[in-house]
């Protein structure tokens, strides 16, 4: 059986074989239209769709040995995976300790030229959580004074059950659940607003004049239940564990979606280790920024 597509010529976001993110330009099957890794192609010598039966040329278009002849071993597609996923977003990948100290030695002797999203990017996310955290603490406060411009409403209010039915029970437990919520939410709100201020001023701080440390970051989620939560943990080039970054929790509005969102291992440069003291700035080889606050 021959399986021919006919569709867009379009380079999709993912290749057939190892199934990670086609970073470079890949290689289309001619007889059915799937996109591979260039090298993927290369490694597998046939397309891997099912009932395509086209094989690789003798030749690459590289201009690589012929595939009849003798080929040194190449890495499992899982290591070639592993390798594109490795490579960032249109920045060169670190390849070894050399170049990542060579890149925080560079990043260290100037003023760091950012992109404009990149310089703004953590500005924008402290106003969104400065947003958010006003709107809960002006949620509470209404709470509030409704409780309090009205306390036989609000409690009669809390009495009521389900179908309809009022009784003291239901009003202690309302109290209780709604104190307790808006107690938690209030207090995690005024203590970051307040160290709001000087997490803005350390941001244009790391922007402008900090010195990176190149360190290995490796993410990943754990699940309880239907509850998500995002980790990183640190290490020096040497494989050792950087002290106090070996759970850095990765929740709220300061992270991008970027950095929550790959369960990856990937060489960055880390802002702000050398007082101790968050906020910390996370740059990729792609360039992109990252506010952290642990």
């Amino acid at each position: 059986m021959k399986v021919r597509v006919v569709g867009t010529r379009k380079q999709p976001g993912r290749c057939a074989y190892c199934h990670d993110q086609l970073v470079a330009l890949g290689h289309r099957c001619p007889g059915c239209a799937t996109w591979l890794h260039l090298d993927c192609w290369e490694e597998v010598q046939t397309c891997v769709s099912p009932g395509c039966e086209e094989k690789a040329p003798e030749r690459t278009r590289r201009g690589r040995r012929s595939s009849r002849e003798p080929q040194p071993s190449r890495p499992s597609g899982r290591t070639r995976a592993r390798e594109h996923r490795d490579q960032g977003r249109g920045r060169a990948h670190v390849r070894s300790d050399e170049d990542l100290e060579a890149w925080a030695a560079e990043s260290a002797r100037s003023r760091r030229d950012y992109g404009f999203w990149a310089r703004t990017a953590p500005y924008f996310r402290l106003l969104l959580s400065l947003i958010v955290n006003l709107a809960i603490v002006a949620a509470i406060l209404a709470v509030v004074y409704w409780v309090l411009s009205d306390p036989s409403h609000a409690w009669q209010s809390l009495r009521k059950g389900k179908g309809g039915r009022s009784s003291d029970l239901n009003g202690y437990i309302g109290v209780l659940c709604l104190g307790g919520f808006s107690a938690f939410l209030g207090f995690a709100s005024i203590r970051w607003l307040i160290k709001w201020p000087g997490v803005w001023v350390e941001t244009g701080r790391l922007l402008e004049w900090a010195q990176p440390e190149p360190l290995r970051m490796r993410i990943w989620k754990d699940t309880a239940g239907r509850n998500v939560t995002t980790y990183a943990e640190f290490k020096t080039l040497d494989d050792t564990l950087r002290s106090g970054m070996e759970k850095v929790k990765l929740a709220g509005l300061l992270p991008p979606s970027w950095l929550r969102s790959e369960c990856l291992r990937k060489p960055v440069l880390v802002y702000g280790l050398d007082d101790g003291q968050p906020p910390y700035l996370i740059e990729d080889v792609s360039g992109q920024l990252a506010l952290i606050h642990p």
